[in-house]
């Protein structure tokens, strides 16, 4: 189990406010599909995407939440 502070729930509930599902979610899959080069691959669209505002704070917390992503995927499907 994953223990999430309330700021870095604060960072990936504001993140994910901020992606427009649209137009991120198929540039991000543009790229073979795994769930750990999905994960880089949308880590690499948000940065370029946010600049700046994609600091490091943001970034590992964003990180941590794809870990558990990529591990749950993993787990369950390949």
């Amino acid at each position: 189990m994953v223990s999430w502070s309330e700021s870095e729930r604060s960072v990936i509930a504001d993140l994910w406010g901020k992606i427009n599902v649209d137009t991120i979610g198929p540039e991000a899959l543009a790229s073979d599909f795994s769930p750990q080069i999905f994960a880089d691959c949308l880590t690499i669209v948000l940065a370029t995407k946010f600049g700046a505002d994609f600091n490091p704070v943001i970034q590992a917390t964003w990180q941590k939440f794809l870990a558990v992503v990529v591990a749950a995927l993993s787990s369950r499907y390949f």
